[in-house]
């Protein structure tokens, strides 16, 4: 369950991916699956790296794929 989560309050369940019964996936076992293939979910990932690029001065990340 997720509890005070801001994700949940500005579009419920939407960048999380859902099993068929519509409980939440956890492929990775480490929590929910975030809905990366989402358009928003995507955007938002894109913008914290550019936004982590810039505050931070960071160079390089290491995405696992």
């Amino acid at each position: 369950m997720i509890t005070r989560n801001p994700f949940r309050c500005v579009a419920p369940w939407y960048y999380y991916r859902q099993n068929e019964d519509g409980t939440l996936s956890d492929g990775s076992g480490c929590g929910n699956d975030f809905a990366a293939e989402r358009e928003m979910a995507a955007s938002f990932i894109l913008d914290s790296v550019l936004y982590w690029t810039e505050e931070y001065h960071m160079d390089g990340f290491r995405i696992p794929v």
